[in-house]
């Protein structure tokens, strides 16, 4: 009883501690002078979930999968429920998506520690083997645990959902089941890599315990055994399935999806995207079902953990199957990373010959992703250059005064304004996503763009335009081309009558950001500007006169 109780207190104790870890980068640009009350953003993409997470702390979650635009509303192609819960649970805070993203910087870290510590004592792992399995997995992509929504908080989904269905299998459990398939089905509405992820586990695990039912059919009927729970299980997540399922499909029949489609990372192929992952997730896998006839012990409880490797190398060559491939594997970090780490501790939990390969092949897994996470240490450095916006807190309060409106700026103050309040944008590199045509994303886009001086607008250089991710997989098609060559026709168009176009898009107000781009000047858009409020060498807000 001692022992559980000092137990209970060392993993909760460093759950608290993870938690308080991961609030550190923030916390110190909070307490640096020239944060200004503004929260900064720590990772990649955290504008958008940002954005969305405002949209629904505006009180309209079924806009936050798109949440740039305003209306006329064009739907985009991705769920966000995971930012649509987030938003109406703290709705009656009046708090920023900053300031949740804050919090939820300490809670999510604490519930995937536990779960993760929980996940491999079920599998009947020792405490201080489940202890080092939790800590492996988070100490090298802490850069990814501050990075919000996708992948910290899906992975935790997926998580809770492998660990309930082990409940469901080994306790025969109806409750059980009945929550991890409604969490199985609702993965479709969180993330495409994360659903996936949890759907090809579970796949592997009705195969196995189909063939373990086959062989024990004659003593054990099917209502009573684990695969019978399991069939349950995924009846359930077939049903909570059902309404993104339709959504989808609804989305695709509208005329203009399949531009959007054509925009995405998604190309016909059955070349694997990483032959590296690829074979060292081969030779995990093989040693572990090769162990298997000598160590019996691993079809035991420990087989929800050997299942966890092979799921990866399915889901990284699932175009195998399908012949499609979805760019990019650094979408899967967190499962890809947890199989190398599982792999790990079974390769290392006994003698076996076998059982080098999985170890052997961990090894430089583990070693590559924490390579490639490195950048956390530039989010606990308190680099000076995540202070570039903070020149904006003073405008934010009036922003915040302004009716909802949609407000011209350049690409970077557009993303942050997006970011930041309830207000409407032009472009942003995510509306890549929207059921958009390829035309009204260069308009948009040049608007963002039409204060430069024509010399400054660097189309041809920019990485970004409006189908990067088209650029990536198409290049022998010289799409990047095509690319630039709509964007400098629409800009010259538009260079001639801006305030044509301001209009078509309901553009009200202008920000001109002073300090970051002093050559973005909004004069350039030849329409009356009044000014309403600004801060001398920061910004300008102006609003436009029609």
């Amino acid at each position: 009883m001692a022992d559980r109780f000092r137990w209970t207190l060392i993993i909760g104790g460093i759950a608290l501690l993870l938690g308080v870890v991961m609030e550190v980068p923030q916390l110190r640009y909070i307490l640096n002078p020239a944060s200004r009350g503004v929260l900064v953003g720590l990772s990649t993409d955290e504008s958008l979930y940002r954005a969305r997470v405002e949209e629904a702390l505006a009180g309209n979650p079924a806009h936050a999968t798109q949440p740039f635009t305003g209306e006329p509303w064009a739907p985009g192609a991705q769920f966000a429920l995971i930012e649509q819960t987030e938003g109406l649970a703290f709705r009656w805070t009046g708090w920023r998506a900053a300031t949740v993203f804050q919090i939820m910087d300490f809670v999510i870290p604490v519930f995937l520690f536990l779960t993760i510590f929980a996940l491999f004592r079920f599998a009947q792992f020792g405490r201080r083997r489940s202890l080092f399995g939790a800590l492996l997995f988070l100490l090298p992509v802490l850069y990814g645990l501050n990075r919000p929504v996708h992948q910290r908080t899906s992975s935790l989904l997926v998580l809770v959902t492998i660990l309930l269905a082990m409940h469901a299998l080994e306790k025969r459990s109806l409750r059980y089941a009945l929550a991890s398939g409604f969490l199985l089905g609702t993965l479709q509405g969180v993330y495409l890599w994360s659903w996936m992820f949890a759907w090809i586990y579970i796949g592997l695990l009705f195969l196995w315990e189909l063939a373990a039912w086959w062989r024990s059919r004659p003593r054990e009927n099917l209502r009573d055994s684990r695969f019978g729970t399991l069939i349950v299980l995924c009846v359930i997540g077939v049903i909570s399935a059902l309404p993104y399922v339709f959504l989808t499909f609804s989305l695709s029949k509208l005329p203009l999806y399949q531009e959007m489609a054509w925009r995405q990372a998604l190309h016909a192929g059955r070349w694997p995207e990483s032959w590296i992952y690829s074979l060292l997730f081969l030779a995990m896998s093989a040693g572990l079902l090769l162990a298997l006839r000598s160590r019996p012990e691993l079809a035991g409880r420990k087989r929800f953990i050997l299942l966890f490797p092979i799921a990866v190398l399915v889901l990284i060559n699932q175009q195998l199957i399908h012949g499609h491939i979805f760019l990019f594997t650094s979408h899967s970090v967190f499962p890809v990373f947890f199989g190398a780490v599982s792999a790990f501790l079974l390769g290392s939990l006994l003698w076996n010959k076998w059982l080098m390969l999985p170890l052997l092949a961990a090894l430089p897994m583990i070693g590559g992703i924490a390579w490639d996470n490195r950048a956390v240490f530039s989010q606990f450095s308190g680099a000076a250059y995540r202070l570039n916006e903070t020149h904006f807190a003073s405008l934010l309060p009036v922003l915040d005064n302004l009716p909802r409106a949609t407000i011209l700026s350049d690409p970077d103050t557009s993303a942050f304004i997006a970011g930041q309040t309830r207000h409407d944008i032009l472009s942003i590199i995510y509306l890549d996503s929207a059921l958009m045509s390829n035309q009204e994303l260069a308009e948009r886009l040049c608007l963002s763009l039409l204060p430069y001086p024509p010399e400054a607008r660097q189309i041809d250089e920019r990485k970004h335009l409006i189908w990067p991710e088209a650029n990536r997989v198409r290049a022998e098609e010289g799409v990047h081309q095509r690319e630039i060559a709509l964007m400098k026709s629409t800009c010259a168009t538009e260079d001639r009558d801006p305030a044509s176009y301001l209009e078509k898009y309901g553009v009200r107000y202008v920000v001109w950001d002073q300090r970051r781009s002093p050559e973005w000047d909004p004069k350039n858009l030849k329409v009356k500007l009044e000014k309403d409020s600004e801060e001398a060498g920061a910004w300008v807000l102006y609003r436009i006169v029609y």
